[in-house]
């Protein structure tokens, strides 16, 4: 089973595109919010360099953007 963790803002079209196509195919995931009221969320995000949203972590890669083929291949669908 694979780790996906979702960083995403409640104003972002292409988020919530990505956690349909996640939620489509059954596919678990953490979502974290950057533009929460949780202080730690937005320390975690800008302190591991990530710029954009959403920003996918799919085990120990990054995606960013929506891009269902990388979703795809990071997962071995």
């Amino acid at each position: 089973m694979s780790n996906v963790v979702i960083y995403s803002a409640s104003w972002c079209v292409p988020c919530q595109t990505a956690k349909k196509w996640f939620d489509d195919k059954g596919i678990a995931y953490v979502e974290k919010q950057v533009d929460s009221d949780d202080p730690s969320i937005i320390k975690e995000f800008t302190e591991a360099g990530f710029q954009a949203t959403p920003t996918i972590l799919i085990n120990d890669q990054v995606i960013v953007g929506h891009n269902p083929k990388k979703f795809a291949e990071a997962l071995a669908l």
